[in-house]
């Protein structure tokens, strides 16, 4: 009886296996799928170990380190004493008035990888800085930077003198006179120059006056006709109502230029110790199209003398990244200054 009775027990049991087998297969088999869908949708990212070579980060630390202006002679390449083909060094020297901080910055922007490494340390004493440059923990680059003040970047001194910033807005306005760019503004005698005059003065900046045939008001006119006692009245009113101008522009173009009272109003001007200035005596950047106004300036910067540009307020914020270019250079952007 009891052994019939417990006969049909192994047959469960290996049922009961069966089942516990095929729950842990089908487990195994979507652990799996789940797993190729996930690296599929969220790929693991593996950081490839790169290296650049040293030819490459050469070409880019010379790029980096010429966009300053600086002569071949003052960039040596050093034969190293343990001959590594692998390996470039140099020995540059800068001039005072360049940041050895703003060229390891260019340089850093210019090898920019997570695989290349720039590290800079200054010498105190002598005021010496090294730069070396790695790549896949490698010494691609080493660099040594020194101060010598007897070296100058020839790239010229230019100045501006600006027309046309009665047409700002109120914006436009604040923003060019919270500049910390030196220039003078040029104005034309008028009730509304008047009082941008008082604005220009009061921001530190300076203006001069241009004398032609669009002065509007009539206390400020010199007609043909008036009597020298009216020439000099007007003569009064500018000089008191602009009381900090700094010196005349006479257009030449002009009909007043050509009159017969212009040498009488310029001598009264001039008996109050103010000089004159020809318009033709500045280098003139007209017109709106950007691609003219940048030719234009590329060709007097270019020059890399002394100049002074008469342009509107509008070419020269136009002309800002052009300006920053030189800058970088070495040009120097000065108030005029003027014989």
């Amino acid at each position: 009886m009891n052994k019939d009775f417990n006969r049909p027990a192994p047959l469960k049991n290996q049922s009961f296996r069966k089942k516990i087998a095929y729950i842990l297969f089908f487990a195994a088999v979507i652990l799996i799928l789940l797993n190729l869908v996930i690296n599929k949708i969220f790929p693991v990212n593996v950081k490839e170990n790169k290296e650049l070579t040293a030819d490459v980060i050469d070409k880019k630390f010379r790029t980096a380190v010429f966009s300053f202006g600086l002569e071949p002679e003052w960039v040596k390449k050093i034969k190293l004493k343990r001959s590594d083909p692998l390996c470039t060094s140099y020995r540059i020297d800068i001039p005072a008035d360049l940041p050895v901080t703003v060229i390891l910055r260019e340089i850093n922007e210019f090898v920019k990888h997570d695989y290349v490494q720039v590290r800079s340390e200054e010498e105190k004493i002598n005021g010496k800085t090294r730069l070396i440059i790695y790549s896949n923990n490698l010494i691609k680059l080493t660099a040594e930077f020194r101060y010598n003040p007897d070296l100058k970047r020839n790239a010229g001194e230019i100045s501006f003198l600006l027309q046309d910033g009665l047409t700002l807005n109120e914006k436009e306005d604040s923003v060019f006179l919270n500049s910390p760019e030196l220039f003078i503004v040029v104005l034309i005698p008028s009730k509304s120059s008047a009082n941008e005059a008082v604005k220009i003065s009061k921001y530190g900046k300076e203006y001069a006056l241009l004398l032609n045939d669009e002065i509007p008001d009539l206390k400020y006119n010199f007609k043909v006709g008036y009597s020298p006692a009216r020439l000099r009245a007007s003569v009064r009113e500018i000089l008191t109502d602009f009381p900090d101008v700094q010196f005349f522009i006479e257009d030449e173009n002009s009909s007043l230029y050509s009159s017969a009272v212009f040498p009488f109003v310029k001598k009264e001007f001039t008996k109050r110790k103010f000089i004159f200035y020809k318009k033709s005596s500045f280098d003139l950047i007209e017109g709106a199209e950007p691609q003219d106004v940048f030719s234009k300036f590329k060709n007097i910067a270019d020059s890399k003398e002394k100049i002074n540009i008469l342009t509107s307020v509008h070419n020269y914020f136009l002309l800002q990244p052009e300006i920053l270019k030189y800058k970088k250079i070495g040009c120097k952007f000065v108030s005029p200054v003027l014989k």
